[in-house]
């Protein structure tokens, strides 16, 4: 209990604080009541005076420069006409400079190798043209922070090598001259003479005038650099363009640069013929020299500069090349035909000496045939006859001689020639008789070979055998036919015995025969 009642005070106390902070409590409502009406007011107050305001000039006044890219991307057409929304707009912005380096600073500082080809980085490329054009036609100062940025985005963008004169995408090229011309970036990239570089490799391009303008160069000292590095790149009709556009020409003359441009024409060609050498690269080189000065034609009927001597010598110099492509031409078709004559010819002669080779090759072939057919057949016959004779001497030599009477010696001279090729024994003839009778009379078939004739081809004729074909009897086949022919027992006279059926013979016309 007395414990209880020593806790007392502090609550007291505890209550009496919180009566304090009631008070404050009570105070601060107030004064948030105060501060509430007040913002309500202010708020008011704005809606009321921003109430005439587009989308675009709200997003311009609050400096929203990524919101101010995606609108300008949904909406293209706030570009076609640039007077009527975006220029009030970003005159509303507090520092334009830096609103459009902000809705740009996602392109400009792409890493390398990104922003080239894609649709989004053209768009962007093409967006950041049309803002830096409008800040430029407004005439808008760029603020010493704007003009930092701008440095370190022209910085990070030529190190991401996007911006150098052998680019392709040109429009790239265009907007980084744009930047350092709106911002008075020459210096701080790389100097005038790496910005006339960039010039010359878009010189070709509608603006390259106007942006060179834009540069904020001296022309009095930069304009003859410019022109020379035009030149010695082959762009001598970019030069003109640019003497034309600034009204220079009573400074830089027109004829020798023109002329120069012809000359390298010429030289182009030339370089065409001088690798290849052939008729094919003679013709290529006149059309590249003719591309050439056709180009050289329509600049100066487009710029009016017929007056000028220029148009005369190019056009005489394009008949020239239409002549001599014309002689080309007829050398080449004459010297077709000639080609083709000779190969006739050559085809004519070689056929000619495939049929001699051929002709000669058959007679050689069939000459060959003959000879092994004729001693083919001297080799049969030669067999033949010897094989004959070898049995008729055989056979008559295991005969017995055939008794005569009155003429042995004659008998066994036909018997010794091999006149008769056997005589049988007739049974009629009575034992005892001497005398041959019942001989019959048999035809002699196997003749000897004889001494008279040259060889066993004349003998059986065929000597007579020649390439031609003709077969002609010799004489000594007469006389062999004259030996088969002539029987010399044909000439025995047969008598009728009266006393008996024997018959005698007269071996006497035996000596006829002439072997």
């Amino acid at each position: 209990m007395g414990a209880q009642r020593e806790a007392n005070p502090s609550v007291l106390a505890a209550v009496e604080s919180l009566q304090t902070y009631s008070t404050a409590l009570s105070d601060f409502t107030s004064a948030w009541r105060s501060l509430y009406s007040d913002a309500t007011g202010v708020d008011s107050a704005l809606a009321s005076r921003l109430e005439g305001y587009s989308q675009l000039e709200l997003l311009c006044s609050g400096m929203d420069g990524p919101g101010l890219r995606a609108y300008l991307i949904e909406h293209r057409e706030e570009l076609r006409d640039p007077a009527g929304a975006l220029d009030p707009a970003l005159l509303v912005a507090p520092d334009p400079g830096l609103l459009v380096l902000a809705a740009a600073a996602g392109f400009c500082r792409a890493p390398p190798g990104e922003g080239e080809t894609s649709g989004d980085a053209k768009v962007s490329c093409r967006l950041l043209i049309d803002l830096l054009d409008r800040i430029r036609a407004l005439g808008v100062k760029p603020s010493p922070e704007a003009r930092e940025e701008a440095r370190a985005v022209a910085a990070d963008w030529k190190r991401s090598k996007r911006i150098e004169a052998q680019v392709v995408f040109k429009n790239e090229t265009i907007a980084f001259l744009l930047l350092v011309g709106v911002f008075g970036l020459v210096p701080d990239v790389g100097g005038t003479g790496q910005v006339l570089d960039l010039v010359v490799s878009i010189s070709s391009r509608e603006r390259a005038v106007e942006i060179f303008l834009g540069l904020g160069l001296d022309l009095d000292k930069q304009m003859p650099i410019l022109i020379q590095s035009m030149i010695s790149k082959g762009k001598q009709l970019d030069a003109v363009k640019f003497i034309q556009a600034l009204n220079l020409v009573h400074k830089y003359p027109l004829l020798p640069i023109l002329r120069s441009y012809m000359n390298d024409a010429k030289n182009a060609g030339s370089l065409i013929r001088i690798r290849g050498g052939g008729s094919s690269s003679q013709d290529a080189g006149d059309a590249k020299e003719r591309t050439l000065l056709g180009a050289l034609q329509k600049f100066i009927k487009e710029q009016k500069l017929e007056e000028l001597r220029i148009l005369e010598e190019a056009n005489n110099r394009m008949t020239q090349l239409d002549q001599q492509s014309a002689e080309r031409k007829r050398a080449a078709s004459i010297a077709a035909a000639a080609a083709a004559a000779q190969e006739v010819s050559k085809k004519r002669a070689a056929n000619a000496a495939a049929a001699a080779a051929h002709e000669v090759s058959k007679n050689i072939l069939d000459s060959s045939k003959r000879r092994q057919l004729l001693v083919n057949v001297a080799q049969g016959s030669l067999g033949q006859s010897t094989h004959s004779v070898d049995t008729l001497s055989q056979q008559l030599m295991s005969r017995q001689s055939i008794p005569t009477v009155g003429v042995p010696n004659q008998y066994q001279v036909a018997s010794s020639h091999n006149i008769l090729t056997g005589i049988t024994h007739n049974p009629l003839l009575p034992a005892g008789n001497q005398r041959p009778v019942g001989i019959q009379n048999q035809a002699l078939v196997a003749p000897s070979v004889q001494t008279q004739y040259s060889g066993v081809a004349d003998f059986y004729n065929l000597a007579s055998i020649r390439p031609g074909g003709l077969n002609v009897p010799s004489a000594t086949t007469s006389s062999r036919s004259k030996l088969y022919s002539e029987d010399p027992l044909a000439s025995v006279s047969r008598a009728s015995d009266k006393k008996g059926s024997s018959y005698s013979y007269s071996l006497s016309n035996m000596s006829k025969y002439n072997p």
